[in-house]
């Protein structure tokens, strides 16, 4: 039993070292002292830390005694007068950058003063504000004037009262006007009022509209298109192949209506465009924008040799579509009319046209070459006229006269020339002396 009894004594001894706590030469009150000047330290520096941060809404800018409610201060363009609250050991002296803005600085209270201002950029003033021999310094900003909300205006031929809103920070409000006899202009509270009357020209008119507030001063341009008519001296028509194109050509009968361009479009997209549009309207709100697009593009392109009326036309043209559409089958052909410009005149044809197999007219070979030739002589060239002399045997022509002139008008000498049946070409023999 005693042999036992020491066994367990031992591992009760051998438990009891693990517990107990490490040993030191260091004295207790020096560790304690350890604490002590970590504790102060973190004590001072979250002092320094207030120190450097607001005190009561005070800033201060690595200064001892001078403290400041705000280091930047905001002006609208109306100007007026801010305060701004500082706390300073010694008297304060406050000045002013720029003479539109005064200062002065009394009881704990700097007073700013900022006169109205009316331009579109921002302006700015720093403030040197002097306590003892400690300096901070504040900014003051106004802002500039603006006016938002008005852009260029595209309107249709008929009579508009339009109300356009507006946003504006000008002191002064905003003024507008406008030289065009044909519209009104007014400033309604917030709101730009235009009253524009019905364009009955054919032309499309184009005026400017200033509106200021302040020295703020912008322009916006207000543009009404004429009413869109057809015009009957148009014929969009399906001439037939050319190549691999199609061939479709606008016959001009009466040149009157000036310049105009040629575009196609689908039968189904125009077909979709018609179910929410006037024949008119579908030519200006879509046919138009497309077409004007497209010739600016072929204006860039040239880089500057062409201008947008080289791609117009006056007379009879053609526009091909390539490949070549199939027999039976329909486009839209619309010539619309434009100035020199580009801006639409008020006509336009518009036609569904059928693709047709091309008509085979047949000409009597005889009867084909009677008529005025162009004979190219040389560097020169003469003009012959063949008339009849024996019915699909022979002609007449004249233009054998002295260099080259036209003698059929003078009865001069005459050629008689044969006709080959077989070749369907004019021959004949020519002297031997």
């Amino acid at each position: 039993m005693a042999a036992q009894k020491k066994k367990n004594s031992r591992k009760t001894s051998t438990k009891t070292r693990e517990k107990a706590p490490v040993e030191s030469d260091v004295p207790f009150f020096v560790v304690l002292g350890g604490w002590f000047l970590v504790a102060v330290g973190l004590v001072l520096l979250l002092g320094w830390v207030a120190a450097c941060s607001n005190e009561e809404g005070f800033v201060q800018e690595k200064t001892q005694n001078l403290k400041l409610e705000n280091i930047n201060v905001f002006f609208d363009p109306a100007g007026g007068t801010q305060t701004v609250s500082y706390k300073s050991v010694d008297p304060v002296s406050v000045q002013s950058e720029k003479d539109w803005c005064t200062v002065s600085a009394s009881g704990g209270t700097i007073t700013i003063s900022v006169t109205p201002y009316g331009k579109v950029e921002s302006r700015y003033s720093k403030l040197t504000i002097v306590s003892g021999e400690e300096t901070v310094y504040l900014t003051v900003q106004q802002s500039g004037t603006y006016v938002r909300g008005l852009s260029d205006q595209t309107l249709k031929y008929v009579s508009h009262d339009l109300l356009l809103p507006f946003e504006t920070n000008g002191a002064e409000g905003v003024t507008v006007e406008t030289e065009a006899g044909w519209m009104d202009v007014s400033v309604k509270e917030d709101s730009l009022h235009i009253v524009v009357q019905e364009n009955t020209a054919k032309a499309t008119r184009i005026a400017p509209v200033t509106y200021t507030s302040g020295e703020y001063e912008m322009p916006f341009v207000v543009t009404q298109y004429p009413k869109m008519e057809a015009f009957s001296g148009w014929e969009p028509s399906y001439v037939g192949l050319d190549g691999t194109s199609s061939v479709f050509q606008n016959t001009v009968s009466d040149p009157s209506a000036g310049m105009y361009s040629l575009i196609t479009l689908s039968v189904d997209e125009y077909n979709t465009i018609r179910k929410t549009k006037s024949e008119a309207d579908c030519v200006l709100d879509i046919l138009y924008p497309k077409r004007i697009e497209e010739l600016k593009d072929r204006v860039e392109q040239s880089g500057g040799k062409f201008t947008l009326s080289s791609f117009l036309h006056t007379n009879t043209s053609e526009v091909t579509i390539t490949p070549a559409l199939e027999e039976g089958s329909h486009i839209i052909l619309c010539a619309i009319g434009m100035d020199a410009d580009g801006y639409p005149t008020g006509w336009y044809q518009i036609t569904n046209v059928e693709v047709k197999e091309p008509e085979i007219i047949e000409v009597d070979p005889y009867e084909a070459w009677i008529g005025k030739w162009s004979v190219p002589r040389g560097t020169a060239t003469d003009t012959w006229t063949v008339e009849e002399n024996e019915k699909d045997k022979s002609f007449k022509v004249y233009g054998f006269g002295a260099f080259g002139a036209d003698d059929y008008a003078v009865g001069a000498f005459v050629a008689i020339v044969d006709f080959d049946e077989e070749t369907s070409e004019m021959a004949t023999k020519a002297p031997t002396a």
